[in-house]
């Protein structure tokens, strides 16, 4: 699947939403102290602040006590 494909699949599926980055994310982010890359903080910090599961086969994120994961 190219991205083009994915981004059509998010936009007809009801099983995604779009969230934009805002302060209370970015500052949920910066709690996040064992996940070291620049920007995957800010995504664990998204799903951390929406309370949801995120979905990733990252090890490094998979193992934070931030953040809930699963991999299908």
């Amino acid at each position: 699947m190219n991205l083009k494909e994915v981004s059509n699949h998010i936009e007809e599926s009801k099983n995604f939403k779009e969230q934009p980055l805002n302060n209370a994310i970015i500052y949920t982010s910066y709690q996040i102290d064992d996940i070291p890359e620049l920007h995957d903080p800010l995504i664990a910090g998204s799903a951390k602040y929406l309370d949801q599961e995120l979905l990733t086969n990252d090890t490094i994120i998979a193992k934070s006590k931030h953040v809930k994961t699963i991999w299908k």
